[in-house]
């Protein structure tokens, strides 16, 4: 009898086993899913934010979503060669407000901590 209640535990400790690990592999989907949705979302803001900027709205609304661009260090190199060649494309109010805010930066410090300083 002894020997039964061996196989019957190690079928009961088989069955949660497999349950949890059925739980664990179900939580790491579900994670990497949310995951590939918030990048995806956050990569929409930004081209949003980026058409803000090149539309006829007021200056204001353009200041404040020239400061949103900041909450994407990701896209810091993007941002700063486009910035850097707009002056030749683009005229008025948002080439000089994407100049005067990313453009010309010694390093790429005002995109991680969103703050001002820029490192010499």
């Amino acid at each position: 009898m002894t020997h039964l209640a061996g196989v019957a535990d190690w079928l009961a400790w088989f069955g949660v086993f497999i349950t949890l690990a059925s739980l664990a592999w179900s939580a790491k989907r579900y994670v990497d899913l949310r995951k590939v949705e918030d990048e995806h979302a956050r990569y929409r803001r930004f081209f949003e934010i980026m058409d803000m900027l090149g539309s006829s709205g007021s200056i204001a609304s353009k200041v404040a979503a020239a400061y949103q661009l900041r909450s994407y260090p990701e896209y810091a190199d993007l941002l700063e060669r486009f910035c850097r060649e707009s002056q030749r494309y683009v005229r008025g109010d948002s080439a000089e407000l994407c100049w005067t805010n990313f453009g010309g930066l010694p390093s790429i410090s005002r995109f991680e901590g969103g703050g001002n300083e820029v490192d010499a």
